[in-house]
């Protein structure tokens, strides 16, 4: 278990790592914009003492088709390396989160984040291709115009 000042040190330390000051406000959160534009909030868990990761994921409407490809991938984590996809009660947003193990220092800790953003960039890239395809024409003759 983490004590929540020996996750701010690890958070700061984080900042240090990839040039920037980063610090956990009251809240016990702290997000980062990726380059791309990737949100990734880093969290301090009080009541499991844990820092957690967490992205919303592109827009995508929640379609059968979306919702069974992030279930598939959720079961035994094969497809997230760890991470759970679920949805955010709130709004029906994707999202992709991480709950981080013992983390001993900041290379961990690092890892963990440079792993879960490109976690997070994929699961992008495939969410929307879930959207598009379900946009796209079926190739398939609709059954109910087929002559017998």
């Amino acid at each position: 278990m983490m004590q929540r000042e020996q996750a701010h040190i690890l958070i700061q330390q984080l900042g240090t790592a990839v040039g920037m000051p980063l610090i956990l406000d009251d809240a016990g959160m702290c997000l980062l914009a990726l380059e791309d534009d990737t949100v990734i909030s880093i969290g301090y868990d009080i009541t499991r003492q844990q820092l957690v990761l967490f992205a919303p994921l592109e827009a995508v409407e929640p379609t059968e088709r979306v919702l069974r490809a992030m279930l598939s991938a959720n079961f035994l984590w094969h497809s997230t390396e760890g991470s759970t996809l679920a949805l955010n009660p709130g709004g029906n947003a994707a999202v992709l989160q991480l709950a981080l193990p013992e983390i001993l220092d900041v290379s961990d800790l690092q890892a963990s984040f440079t792993a879960f953003a490109s976690q997070t960039q994929a699961w992008n890239r495939t969410l929307a291709a879930q959207e598009t395809a379900l946009a796209s024409p079926s190739t398939l003759p609709d059954p109910m115009m087929m002559r017998v």
